[in-house]
């Protein structure tokens, strides 16, 4: 009699049937902690999404830039980015509806990545950022400033407007990519922020409203560092793309009236708001700890702008039609810094 113990035979169908339900386990896993904010419980649709309404306008396709009037309270401008006509468009920040486009004469869209609107020394003035550079080929990019348009007796915008500036520059270590500028009024400069550095840079450059008589280099200013980065989550469920997801894609700046100023900075994962006190420079005032806002789930989030004429919300859209444009609540002023 053979007294040997039987060796006991491996269990195949386990791992197989792990190796099967892995993928349905963890995609389970990824959307459930998907519909969480970083503390666990379920985001909030209504605080993230807003108000919103659909752009009327075919044409804004890729809207790149958005801006506030300065003149009609219930006006906003918005742009497209590379590759399409040179054309400011307006609508109503409320309703969506189109309010008509302005030509743009003797320019080109090359890369036009955001805009922004302000009033210096009393003339009412759109600034085109032309400073998309995916590739850091461009040698010059260019700044345009011009007359911010005005509507018609049935307020509608037609025509073309010329440039009164061309602010043409160049980086101090060469090529970067950009998609985010703001005007300074008070200090009469504008800001620029890389997009594809590891840390985005940050760049000054002086405010003209007459062309400059040569090519001006931008002033290296500091680097930003306190984005948040994606999580392995993240990583896991977009792979290479995941990295795009904390680059800036567009930015604005708010001059409060006791002299304090808001600068507001898109990536595609959220918006962050950094104060700057009256006597603190910008490289000081973007070191500190930003606010955080949320953003609603968007196909393309690349330009968001300060409402000119409140300072209770701020405005955000996407590329891609149909074009959502989101109205946002913002922090009090004075607990703009908190977190």
């Amino acid at each position: 009699m053979n007294n040997k113990p039987i060796a006991k035979q491996p269990i195949k169908a386990f791992p197989l049937l792990f190796k099967a339900a892995y993928p349905i386990m963890l995609g389970i896993l990824i959307m459930a902690l998907a519909t969480c904010h970083r503390d666990g419980k379920p985001a909030d649709p209504v605080q993230s999404a807003g108000e919103a309404v659909i752009l009327a306008e075919t044409e804004l396709d890729e809207l790149s830039g958005l801006a506030g009037s300065t003149i009609n309270s219930r006006v906003l401008w918005g742009i497209n980015d590379s590759g399409n006509a040179s054309r400011l468009f307006a609508f109503d920040k409320h309703t969506g509806a189109d309010l008509g486009n302005v030509e743009v004469s003797g320019v080109v869209n090359v890369d036009w990545e955001d805009m922004a609107s302000f009033v210096l020394d009393g003339q009412h003035w759109l600034l085109i950022a032309d400073i998309g550079d995916n590739d850091a080929v461009r040698q010059l990019v260019h700044l345009w400033l011009v007359p911010e348009p005005l509507a018609d007796a049935q307020g509608r915008y037609a025509g073309s407007v010329r440039p009164a500036a061309d602010i043409a520059y160049r980086y101090p270590l060469g090529a970067r990519d950009a998609e985010s500028a703001g005007v300074d009024v008070t200090g009469r400069e504008i800001i620029i922020i890389s997009k594809r550095d590891p840390m985005p840079r940050i760049y000054t450059l002086p405010i003209s409203t007459v062309s400059p008589a040569a090519v001006l280099e931008a002033r290296f200013v500091g680097e930003l560092t306190q984005l948040e980065q994606p999580d392995w989550l993240m990583r896991v469920r977009l792979g290479e793309r995941a990295k795009w997801r904390s680059q800036p894609t567009a930015m604005d700046i708010q001059s409060l009236p006791d002299g304090r100023q808001r600068l507001v900075l898109l990536t595609h994962m959220q918006a962050y708001l950094f104060d700057k006190q009256p006597q603190q420079s910008w490289q000081a005032a973007l070191q500190g700890e930003p606010g955080i806002l949320p953003i609603p789930e968007l196909r393309q989030p690349e330009a968001l702008a300060f409402d000119q004429h409140l300072t209770s919300h701020y405005w955000l859209t996407s590329e891609r039609l149909p074009t959502p444009l989101h109205k946002l609540p913002l922090p009090a002023p004075n607990t703009a810094g908190a977190r």
